[in-house]
């Protein structure tokens, strides 16, 4: 756990993200480009938000690769992260969910024996995208883990993957869903960090609406229309087959979470 005890440390990207000494040389500056992290749990609606965000040409081009760099699938360079992240408008976008966050922060403390990279996060803006209905969360991030059924766009014309139902399965990623989204809380709360809290479900209803709550929380100007996202909804008749299925075994009405 770590404590912010600076709101104005800031990250020049030309000075490098790769040691103590880079790190110190940052911390004083102006940050060019800025960044934001979208933080969720799978299947919250991060493709989504980030296909809107990216389509206003004003707030990056999330998601970019902190995730990948969590996991050590690439080398760790921030700065190249935060330029191919970016928009002209010099903003960057990253989405992290909760299983790779405790790893990029592991191999971030690698890199940085001073600290000053905690300080640089502590100024980072936060939006934690999360989803009131996690029973159909899970469903859905059940589905995603079956053959051909993770992401399906409006030109795709093959039919959905019908998996068996599997109630233990199901239960397993509810849990999966609650854990993780109260872990970001936890370490929220224990940081002093408040995020811009924003629920899919107001994404799913009124999309300009929430994401203009985004561009303002970045300190962008708002936008009036918003792109088509590429991104087609996966819920459909199987899902509701699965949640009703679910909730008949399991002799539970919903599983909500405490988004707001």
């Amino acid at each position: 756990m770590w404590m912010c005890s600076s709101k104005n440390s800031t990250l020049d990207p030309a000075s490098g993200f790769s040691g103590r000494s880079a790190l110190q040389d940052c911390a004083d500056r102006t940050p060019s480009p800025p960044f934001y992290l979208i933080c969720a749990v799978q299947r919250a609606g991060t493709l989504l938000l980030c296909e809107y965000l990216a389509g206003t040409r004003r707030a990056g081009l999330p998601p970019g690769t902190l995730f990948d760099m969590s996991i050590g699938a690439v080398p760790f360079d921030m700065n190249a992260a935060i330029k191919a992240a970016s928009t002209l408008g010099g903003m960057a976008g990253f989405r992290m969910f909760w299983n790779g966050w405790e790893a990029f922060l592991a191999r971030l403390a690698d890199a940085d024996n001073s600290g000053v990279s905690k300080e640089i996060l502590c100024a980072v803006p936060f939006v934690w995208l999360r989803r009131r209905d996690t029973l159909r969360q899970a469903v859905s991030f059940w589905r995603a883990t079956t053959p051909c059924d993770q992401f399906r766009r409006p030109k795709d014309s093959a039919l959905a993957n019908a998996p068996e139902f599997d109630a233990t399965a199901i239960r397993r990623f509810v849990e999966l869903m609650e854990t993780q989204d109260a872990r970001w809380g936890r370490w929220f709360d224990e940081n002093g960090i408040v995020p811009l809290e924003i629920a899919y479900e107001d994404l799913d209803r009124h999309p300009a609406r929430t994401v203009n709550r985004v561009l303002d929380h970045l300190g962008v100007r708002a936008v009036v229309t918003l792109t088509q996202p590429t991104v087609k909804r996966q819920a459909d008749r199987l899902t509701e087959q699965y949640v009703e299925q679910y909730k008949a075994i399991e002799g539970v009405s919903e599983h909500k979470s405490t988004a707001v």
